[in-house]
């Protein structure tokens, strides 16, 4: 489960559209498991059956009239066996939109949130081994936010592969194995969350802010508070001070 973080423009999605395909490299190799995307005579369907994009604007991935038949297309494209009505049920049930209400909507009523789901079941009805997700968590309220990072967090250990282009690191970094900060087309730091985000030098080159609890926790022991340098998130930062506390009294 990776990360890509870094400003608008410093080629996260375009990064994300070379492992799919859908831009080819002009030089240099890309490589996806066995398959070398530099070579003309790429089988791209055979690709894609193992790695799978959602798009930053869903608007640029539905296209189909209902629900139902956006979220079979992939399937169904690919020559997949057996009912694509139960591949379509169960993929919508892991983003939390109902089959029933939801399998007959024109895709042209559904809100942001409902299409980004949507576009999210799209490639969960493939079953690809790879997932890539451009902002999965932009146009969504809390409450989906916190769905998504918890489908993303099962997907992850049910065995899938996620590279992950976000904006919402401060959400979505401490679930993450590694974070990637690109900037300017390059990747500039690699490692960990807690390393990545303990690398403020660099992350200020990127105009990157590290999570509002790393930048809490580095107040903290500027002030001479015994707090560690691997708080990346709400619950870590909160563990920290009570850690601290009871050390006090």
């Amino acid at each position: 489960m990776h990360s890509l973080i870094g400003m608008s423009g410093s080629g996260k999605s375009t990064l994300l559209q070379h492992l799919n395909a859908l831009i080819r490299p002009q030089s240099g190799t890309v490589r996806v498991g066995a398959f070398d995307l530099s070579d003309q005579d790429l089988d791209t369907r055979a690709l894609r059956r193992l790695v799978s994009l959602a798009f930053q604007q869903p608007e640029d991935q539905i296209f189909e009239q209902y629900v139902g038949d956006e979220i079979a297309y992939g399937p169904r494209n690919l020559g997949y066996q057996g009912k694509l009505a139960s591949i379509v049920e169960e993929a919508m049930r892991a983003v939390g939109l109902d089959f029933i209400r939801y399998k007959d909507r024109l895709t042209s009523e559904l809100s942001g949130g409902e299409r980004r789901k949507v576009a999210l079941a799209s490639i969960l009805a493939v079953r690809a081994n790879i997932l890539l997700l451009d902002e999965p968590l932009a146009g969504l309220d809390p409450q989906s936010r916190q769905q998504v990072i918890h489908l993303l967090k099962t997907l992850h250990q049910a065995g899938k592969t996620l590279i992950i282009s976000t904006h919402q690191y401060e959400e979505l970094g401490s679930t993450c194995n590694a974070i990637s900060l690109l900037h300017q087309g390059k990747n500039i730091l690699d490692g960990s969350p807690q390393f990545v985000f303990s690398q403020q030098e660099i992350l200020s080159t990127a105009d990157i802010m590290p999570p509002l609890h790393t930048r809490i926790a580095r107040v903290l022991r500027e002030k001479g508070w015994p707090i560690e340098q691997a708080i990346t998130d709400q619950n870590g930062l909160v563990l920290a001070l009570d850690r601290a506390t009871r050390g006090v009294a």
